[in-house]
């Protein structure tokens, strides 16, 4: 509409409206307004609309919704126009649903079927369950986060894959499809089973995100032979948390323990040695899995200086990588060139770790976007 030109002025907007309306109360038509007026745009004519809006407005009437007609591009080129046109439903256009529909109210009554949507039940119905869907939602997803997948674990565990997996469900597709299904026409029963269907599919969704959240939390960030890596609790067998917990009690896992930082050294056994390195080369467990090994993180510093590398040095950064991390270390106020990092594991985006050379004390973990 913003295109077309006003071609009538303010007197005759508002003398068109008001013949309009007297025709509408005395049941005379009226002669067409392009005639009078061959100049008249799309604006000019929306703007009588409005002014005889005014006009009902004015009387007691009032805006119940609106019309959009012409969507067919067949009548769009019939009546040589080129957008669907759209109209304001006031309170006396409306009729019960079996009611009586006076003819005299009207000049030359007309009766055509058209595709309605009362939008009101339907959005009130989407709205309250938008609602309780994202608040489920958001309380399961803020305790995980609090409790295990806080910087770095949920960049590390691609926790994001399985929350669009979440929000796609719970909080997108059930409340649409209750938009779709909440016709005030339906029978109550039929619409309480219709959403109950809907609901039983996204807590279907919640407990399966949930469940792979909760067997993926991260349990320790540790530190072994040359680079830090992070410990899920799915990567844990029970018979080596029971053995942990007769060996290495204050080290090993309850099912309530959060992430913590640790020093997971080969043992000093010769034979035990052999068999983790073995079976960590093909593909068994590693030493990082087996809590009877661990150590507290303090202990491990000593050897975590020796294993501190230039950023350049860091296999699991491409050059370009490196260079960014270099940038952003620069940025930050790290020695850029000096060998403080170490790499930090865990699915597939390895993450650098910055120590401040003399204290030891982690300053940073930064991630690799080249």
């Amino acid at each position: 509409m913003g295109l077309n030109k006003m071609a009538l002025t303010q007197d005759d907007i508002r003398l068109a409206a008001q013949r309009l309306h007297q025709a509408e109360k005395t049941r005379v038509q009226i002669r067409q307004l392009s005639l009078d007026h061959p100049a008249i745009s799309i604006d000019d004519a929306y703007a009588i609309q409005k002014a005889w809006v005014d006009i009902k407005v004015a009387e007691g009437r009032v805006v119940k919704g609106h019309k959009i007609g012409l969507t067919s591009k067949a009548m769009q080129s019939a009546l040589n126009i080129g957008e669907p046109d759209s109209g304001v439903l006031l309170d006396d256009m409306f009729f019960a649903d079996g009611g009586l529909v006076p003819s005299d109210r009207f000049i030359a009554t007309r009766i055509e079927a058209e595709l309605a949507f009362i939008m009101k039940h339907r959005l009130k119905a989407f709205g309250l369950h938008l609602t309780g869907s994202a608040t489920v939602l958001a309380l399961v997803c803020t305790t995980l986060y609090l409790g295990w997948y806080r910087w770095p674990g949920w960049y590390l565990t691609g926790m994001l894959h399985v929350m669009v997996l979440l929000v796609g469900v719970d909080v997108a597709l059930g409340p649409l499809l209750t938009l779709v299904v909440a016709s005030p026409g339906k029978a109550p029963r039929v619409l309480a089973r219709d959403i109950v269907m809907i609901v039983i599919v996204q807590l279907a969704a919640l407990v399966y995100g949930t469940a792979v959240l909760w067997q993926g939390r991260p349990l320790y960030y540790a530190f072994s032979v040359d680079q830090l890596q992070i410990v899920q609790a799915s990567e844990l067998d029970a018979a080596d948390v029971e053995l942990g917990r007769q060996r290495n009690p204050d080290l090993t896992p309850h099912w309530y323990s959060r992430p913590r930082w640790i020093w997971a050294p080969l043992p000093q056994d010769p034979q035990a040695r052999a068999d983790i390195l073995a079976a960590a080369i093909s593909g068994g467990k590693d030493v990082i899995q087996m809590p009877c090994y661990f150590k507290a993180w303090p202990q491990g510093l000593a050897e975590l200086r020796k294993q501190l590398k230039k950023v350049d040095e860091q296999r699991y950064f491409s050059k370009a990588q490196q260079r960014a991390l270099k940038q952003r270390m620069t940025e930050l106020g790290f020695a850029a060139d000096g060998p403080v990092t170490i790499a930090l594991t865990g699915g597939e985006r390895p993450l650098l770790a910055v120590f401040d050379p003399g204290t030891l004390q982690m300053k940073a973990i930064l991630a690799a976007h080249s």
